[in-house]
C-alpha cells in the first residue's frame, strides 16, 4: 500500500523540560517523552510529516516527583499511625508491587486495613492519597512541555498502575487535560504496544 507505518521508538527522557536542541524540528529524537511513533515504510526510512508523529509521555518521575509523594505519604503514615505501621505498610506495598508488577497504594492499603480491621484512622491514609494535590508535584513547566509538543502534532500520556489512583493523579495533576484527556493507563505499559499502535496508527 505504500502507507508508513508507526514504529515504537525508545527516546532519552528529560526531567521537567525539553533540551535546547532536542525538539522535533530539530530532526533530532530527544525530547522529554519517553516513546514517540515514528513514521518509516517497510525497510526504508521517508521524511517526517507532522501528522505521522505520536508523541508519549510517561508520569512518574518524568512529569510529575513521584518520590515526593511517596516520601510525604511514608511521613504521613507515621505521623497518623505511628512507626510501626508505617513500615508495615511499605512492607506490603512491595510485597503488592512484585505480584503485580506495578505500584498500587490503594490496595497495599487494603490489605494493611485486613490486618488492622479496628483502626479507624486508616480511613485517614485513603483520604491523604485520594485528595493529594498532585499538581504542585509537577516538575517546573511539565505542562508548559506538553502544551509545546501538543503543538507539533498529538500528544499522549502513556502510563501504567491500577485502576483507581493512577488515573486520578494523572486528573488531578492537570496532565490529563493537557493532552486533550489523551491517556492511556495499561497494567504493563510496555507489553501493550501492538494496542498503543492500534489506537494511534
Amino acid at each position: 500500500s505504500g502507507r508508513a507505518r508507526g514504529r515504537l521508538i525508545r527516546v532519552p527522557n528529560g526531567r521537567g523540560h525539553c533540551s535546547g536542541d532536542g525538539c522535533p524540528k530539530s530532526g533530532r529524537r530527544k525530547c522529554l517523552s519517553r516513546w514517540h511513533i515514528s513514521a518509516e515504510g517497510e525497510g526504508k526510512s521517508k521524511p517526517m510529516r507532522e501528522s505521522e508523529t505520536v508523541f508519549f509521555f510517561d508520569v512518574d518521575n518524568t512529569l510529575l516527583d513521584n518520590d515526593v509523594v511517596a516520601a510525604e505519604l511514608r511521613a504521613h503514615i507515621k505521623e497518623v499511625l505511628g512507626e510501626a505501621a508505617q513500615e508495615r505498610y511499605w512492607v506490603i506495598f512491595e510485597r503488592v508491587r512484585h505480584e503485580l508488577g506495578y505500584a498500587d497504594y490503594l490496595g497495599a492499603l487494603q490489605q494493611f486495613r485486613v490486618e488492622n480491621i479496628h483502626e479507624p484512622q486508616v480511613q485517614k491514609i485513603s483520604s491523604f492519597l485520594l485528595d493529594y494535590p498532585f499538581a504542585d508535584r509537577l516538575f517546573p513547566h511539565a505542562l508548559d512541555v506538553l502544551a509545546k509538543f501538543k503543538k507539533w502534532d498529538t500528544t499522549v500520556v502513556l502510563s501504567d498502575g491500577d485502576v483507581v489512583f493512577q488515573p486520578r493523579k494523572i486528573e488531578r495533576s492537570g496532565i490529563s487535560a493537557a493532552v486533550d484527556s489523551r491517556v492511556l493507563v495499561y497494567i504493563h505499559k510496555e507489553h501493550e504496544i501492538e494496542d498503543v499502535e492500534r489506537r494511534y496508527p
